[in-house]
């Protein structure tokens, strides 16, 4: 079984991270409205039934072994984020749809494509970041797997320290780096079960 899905240590997670939920202890009103309108939503989205058709009876999608709440994630995230231009590295059917779902408009390029300025990456694992990235204005990057082994963490860490990102979000299975140069820069751990 997957680690990042094992209930027991799923549970332990959440266990250590509760100080860190639902937006306590932010004070930044776009982290707070990020944390709370977006990671945390459980609205009912306009597509989320005929995407819910592609997944397996276990609500899994097999290719990239993502359950259906993260794969609402990564649509809430991209709809958030109003992309014109997706980059995704790692690419599944099933993320494609949910991302074409929440920004129908949006061009969406594979990894083997290169996109100087997109509005939105999605890296499957912290080991296919690249180490210099040219941003967006207002880039949002989407990093999974960030704590599965010492290289993907001490990745995550380099893109933290990077001067071009402003704020982080650390959901334990993914990583959420935005630009926003209005913004102090600010890392956020988030108690996402």
């Amino acid at each position: 079984m997957n680690s990042e899905y094992h209930p027991f240590l799923r549970v332990g997670r959440w266990l250590r991270r509760i100080r860190h939920r639902r937006g306590y202890g932010v004070h930044s009103p776009f982290s707070f409205d990020l944390i709370s309108s977006v990671i945390y939503n459980k609205d009912e989205y306009y597509s989320y039934d005929g995407l819910r058709k592609k997944l397996d009876s276990h609500g899994k999608d097999e290719d990239s072994g993502l359950i259906e709440k993260d794969l609402k994630l990564l649509f809430r995230l991209a709809n958030f984020q109003e992309a014109k231009t997706i980059t995704l590295s790692g690419d599944s059917s099933i993320i494609r749809a949910y991302l074409r779902a929440a920004c129908p408009k949006a061009e969406i390029l594979g990894n083997s494509s290169s996109s100087e300025y997109s509005d939105l990456y999605y890296f499957d694992s912290a080991g296919n970041l690249p180490s210099i990235f040219h941003l967006s204005a207002s880039a949002l990057i989407i990093v999974r797997g960030i704590h599965r082994d010492e290289a993907s963490e001490a990745r995550w860490a380099h893109l933290k320290a990077s001067e071009e990102i402003t704020l982080t979000f650390d959901l334990w299975r993914f990583g959420l780096a935005l630009r926003r140069p209005k913004l102090q820069k600010q890392d956020y751990k988030i108690n996402y079960f």
